[in-house]
């Protein structure tokens, strides 16, 4: 057993028992919630100190959903509008505005399903437990997909 145990500058990991039950690998209170896992169950990161969500405040969350909400329905009004209109233009330059007007809110729309899926998945799917399942996020195709509309909607309004 370490001398370090009774030290006030340490931390204990969770789940570090060895054979005779005495928990034994401690890191310094300076290793906890700095971003890099010094315990092998994570538990110097994922703790309630640290509290690691893929939005963490609550106003980053309630923003993205009134933010996503109302493009998605403001920027669906707009898109149907403009595309049931494009047909009716007269004059080259009307066409071309319309064309602006439609890939502009087509590009915003995009944001609002990225900011709907990211709520979702920071509410819905992972809550709390996105510490113990950041790789998977990170890694997995859900974020990817995510990563790819957030990309396409900044671009969708430079097609032109």
């Amino acid at each position: 057993m370490s001398d370090e145990v009774n030290c006030a500058n340490h931390m204990v990991c969770n789940n570090t028992v060895n054979k005779t039950g005495t928990k034994e690998h401690l890191i310094s209170y300076y290793q906890k919630c700095d971003g890099i896992f010094d315990c092998f169950d994570l538990s110097d990161e994922c703790n309630e100190s640290c509290g690691k969500q893929i939005l963490d405040t609550m106003v980053m969350k309630f923003t993205c959903w009134i933010i996503g909400i109302l493009a998605i329905i403001f920027n669906g009004i707009t898109i149907t509008m403009v595309a049931s209109s494009i047909k009716e233009c007269k004059t080259d330059g009307l066409f071309y505005t319309r064309v602006l007007v439609f890939l502009i809110g087509l590009g915003d729309f995009l944001i609002g399903i990225y900011l709907i899926s990211l709520s979702i998945f920071d509410s819905m799917i992972y809550g709390k437990n996105y510490c113990q399942k950041q790789v998977d996020w990170l890694s997995g195709n859900a974020c990817s997909v995510l990563g790819v509309i957030s990309t396409v909607d900044l671009s969708c309004p430079c097609l032109l």
